[in-house]
Parts: C-alpha cells; sequence; structure tokens
C-alpha cells in the first residue's frame, strides 16, 4: 500500500466513526421467571426469589449432611411432602435442636415445588 492509500483510508476511517448516531440506552427486561416460580407463585401467595433461596441454602445446608441431595425431580410434590417433614424430625433430633423449623420445612418443601417444575 502506498502512502496516499493509507492516508484515504484514515481519512474515511476518521469520518465514518465521527458521523455515527450515539447509541440509545436500551433498558434489558428482568429475565423471565423460570416455570417453576410461576406455578410456585400461582400456589403459594406471596412467594418470592428471597423464599426461593432461603429453602435452597436450607436443603442445601441440612440435608446433605446425612445422606446425598436428591434433585428436586427426583421426587413427585406428594413423595416430597411425606419425606421432608420425617428428614426435619431426623435432623433436629440429631442436632439435638430445632436447625429447622416448621417454617423453614414449608420453605424447603415450596423450594423442592419450585425448583421441580
Amino acid at each position: 500500500m502506498n502512502k496516499s492509500s493509507i492516508a484515504l483510508f484514515s481519512a474515511l476511517a476518521l469520518f465514518l466513526s465521527a458521523c455515527g448516531t450515539p447509541k440509545a440506552v436500551v433498558e434489558q427486561a428482568a429475565p423471565a421467571e423460570s416455570t417453576g416460580m410461576v406455578a410456585a407463585k400461582a400456589k403459594f401467595p406471596g412467594y418470592t426469589a428471597a423464599d426461593f433461596d432461603a429453602g435452597q441454602a436450607l436443603y442445601q445446608g441440612n440435608c446433605g449432611r446425612c445422606h446425598g441431595l436428591y434433585g428436586p425431580r427426583s421426587h413427585s410434590e406428594a413423595q416430597w411432602s411425606e419425606v421432608v417433614p420425617r428428614m426435619v424430625v431426623k435432623a433436629n433430633k440429631k442436632a439435638q435442636a430445632t436447625v429447622i423449623s416448621p417454617e423453614g420445612e414449608q420453605l424447603i418443601l415450596r423450594y423442592l415445588f419450585a425448583a421441580s417444575n
């Protein structure tokens, strides 16, 4: 390439970059809620993402202490409704304290419901 071609390309690049319009700020919508969260909110009025996170933390922090964690889809809602209360009793008995309250039990059940849909 000769000097005149380089100068021409440089001038053209400068001109095109100066003529561009400013980019509009586009607000990005929040990601759509998962099907499970929509189902949980319909079934449990007032259910929030914070409730989901709290239930998940309780499940992961307590239910994996004695055995491996099962995926939320590994059991039906009816099965979880039978298993979780029994396991809460066992966890509290083993700890000789209330490590999972009745409210915590509900958070776990609702988390499992939301995560399995």
